[in-house]
């Protein structure tokens, strides 16, 4: 695919790859907005369930913006990683279950949002939530879990890039 070898050998891609500390860099920046976008989703799904009741639902909606910064620096710094790769990624198995369990993970968090977004809206800090609507934050939590570790797994599966400098 030449589009995808093209992104693979541009400069930025190869800067990358030779650089003894962009990837390095680059990982670092992905894993923060990794934990930022995770641990708030983590934290809804928590509150949903009722832990800790004394966190106020409307203490989300604040935390949005934040939300999306984490999210924003996980697009950019998760591009520009798969463009170092772009000719195997797409083909690797753990890196189409994690950009699967991304999207089912996001779809999820948007169904658990609208479903507390009235709790939210009316300010209501005590909301208690039926079953559903806390299955459905269990099954949230556990898909952007599931999306970390294959993650994790993606550098356990390729195969190394070896440079010998002359």
């Amino acid at each position: 695919m030449p589009f995808l070898s093209w992104l693979e050998d541009n400069p930025l891609s190869q800067f990358i790859l030779e650089d003894a500390y962009a990837h390095p860099i680059l990982l670092c920046v992905h894993a923060v907005g990794m934990a930022i976008v995770v641990g708030l989703v983590l934290m809804f799904d928590l509150r949903v369930l009722g832990y800790p009741k004394a966190l106020p639902l409307t203490a989300f909606k604040n935390l949005t913006k934040l939300g999306w910064t984490g999210f924003a620096l996980n697009a950019a710094s998760g591009v520009v990683l798969f463009a170092t790769r772009a000719n195997t990624l797409p083909f690797n198995l753990a890196f189409q279950l994690k950009i699967g369990l991304i999207l089912f993970g996001g779809l999820s968090m948007w169904f658990l949002g609208r479903t507390a977004h009235a709790a939210v809206a009316a300010n209501d800090d005590t909301a208690q939530f039926p079953i559903s609507t806390k299955a459905l934050a269990v099954l949230t939590a556990l898909v952007w879990i599931g999306a970390i570790v294959a993650g994790r797994y993606i550098g356990y599966t390729l195969e190394p890039r070896i440079s010998i400098d002359g």
